[in-house]
C-alpha cells in the first residue's frame, strides 16, 4: 500500500531513532514468530512508523516494538504494537516498512504522542 503525503491523516517527521523489533505475528510465513530485528525510524508520526531493517517482512506482519527516544536524562524507551502495512525491498540494501500503530495501553501511547509532540516542538522553535 502506499499513501501520498497529501492523503495522510497525520503529519510524519523524518527521525531516526533505534528500534528492536520482536515478529508476535505472521501468517505469510509463521516460522518468523519471535525473530528478534534490530531497525531504525526513518519516520513517524502518532499512527505509525516507516522503519529501515536487512530483513523485508510481508505484510501482516504483527511486530512488538521498543523504540528508544534519546534525551538528556536517560533514554525514553516506548514500547508499541503495530502491523506491517507494506515492504518495500532493495536488493542488498535491505528493506522499508511502514507500520501502522495499533493502540496500547494509555501509559506506551501517551509517552509515544508526548515524542512526536516533543519533535513539533522543536522543528518549530527551529524555524
Amino acid at each position: 500500500m502506499s499513501e501520498n503525503a497529501e492523503s495522510r491523516l497525520y503529519t510524519r517527521f523524518a527521525i531516526e531513532l533505534p528500534v528492536e523489533a520482536r515478529v508476535a505475528a505472521c501468517e505469510a510465513m509463521p516460522s518468523l514468530r519471535r525473530l528478534s530485528i534490530s531497525c531504525r525510524t526513518r519516520d513517524a508520526s502518532v499512527c505509525g512508523l516507516q522503519l529501515h531493517t536487512d530483513r523485508p517482512l510481508p505484510p501482516g506482519t504483527v511486530l512488538k516494538l521498543r523504540v528508544t527516544i534519546p534525551r538528556k536524562e536517560k533514554p525514553l524507551v516506548v514500547q508499541l504494537v503495530g502491523d506491517v502495512i507494506w515492504c518495500n525491498e532493495f536488493p542488498d540494501a535491505g528493506a522499508n516498512l511502514g507500520v501502522y500503530l495499533r493502540e496500547r495501553p494509555r501509559r506506551y501511547m501517551r509517552r509515544w504522542m508526548d515524542a512526536i509532540a516533543t519533535e513539533i516542538q522543536r522543528r518549530c522553535a527551529a524555524t
